[in-house]
């Protein structure tokens, strides 16, 4: 049985070519990084979380094995610069709180950036939040869920999103949806400006969802989601639709209630039993 551990997850997925916008591409990490993760390693500091350990890697364009670099700021804005200069294909920022053997424990946070689309003819690029949720404790707040959403909705802008979503789940390179129909990520990659990873307390959708749906007023008046919101600012129809006010507390009937509604533009399959407990109806 593999053991349980979920994580607040944010993806965001574009076509757009980000080496030529890595000046936008920096922007978003930075924002992320203090909006995000900054506001985090504040809190595990005043609960004595003392044993970590954080670092950066960075894949040069043609690079097969990553750059590694201890976390400070001289090397955090290197390689900020590199982005900008469109000479990176790959970027993360790595937190693990360590155990007390001195061993990465399964608490753990992500930022990262990876151009998939440059390897892999015709896939999305990501752009990933991902932090285990036992780091927040009680203190996922409002304020802390809307500065997710936030850091979410400016990458959906200013990188022309395709589409992206955010959850409390088992999620990595596969989605939680995709994991539990066994869809392989690349295919999946190659789908999104007709397909969506799943269905989701935060979900966006670009223009061909959007009239595979109906059109934006339809969507208002027929999606079962407690907020729909245009986030079109005149490049390309783009919309968010988030579940219920609160993402650690929505019922399996909501979640049902939408997976029906997006039916129609979730890739097909069967789910098929796994270990973890996805959060999928």
């Amino acid at each position: 049985m593999i053991e349980a551990h979920p994580s607040v997850h944010l993806e965001i997925n574009t076509y757009t070519n980000l080496q030529e916008r890595g000046k936008m591409v920096a922007d978003w990490i930075e924002a992320a990084y203090w909006q995000i993760i900054v506001p985090l390693l504040g809190h595990l500091q005043r609960r004595s979380v003392e044993r970590y350990w954080i670092g950066l890697a960075a894949w040069s364009l043609r690079g097969a094995f990553p750059r590694l670099y201890r976390f400070h700021r001289e090397n955090w804005e290197h390689l900020l610069n590199e982005i900008r200069a469109g000479q990176l294909k790959q970027f993360s920022l790595i937190y693990k709180v360590l155990d007390e053997e001195g061993y990465p424990s399964l608490d753990s946070c992500t930022l990262q950036v990876h151009y998939l689309g440059l390897d892999f003819s015709g896939v999305a690029h990501r752009l990933v939040v991902n932090i285990s949720r036992s780091l927040y404790g009680p203190s996922f707040t409002r304020e802390v869920q809307q500065q997710w959403v936030d850091v979410a909705k400016q990458a959906a802008v200013a990188l022309e999103a395709v589409t992206g979503y955010i959850t409390v789940d088992h999620a990595g390179e596969m989605s939680p949806y995709e994991i539990s129909i066994a869809l392989n990520p690349l295919e999946a990659g190659r789908q999104l400006r007709r397909r969506l990873r799943g269905y989701y307390w935060g979900n966006f959708l670009s223009q061909e969802h959007i009239l595979r749906l109906g059109g934006m007023e339809r969507i208002r008046r027929e999606a079962p989601c407690y907020l729909v919101e245009d986030l079109s600012e005149g490049r390309g129809e783009r919309a968010y639709l988030q579940l219920t006010p609160d993402l650690d507390n929505f019922s399996d009937g909501a979640l049902r209630a939408l997976k029906e509604y997006l039916h129609s533009l979730l890739p097909p399959g069967e789910p098929r039993p796994y270990s973890l407990p996805l959060r999928v109806v």
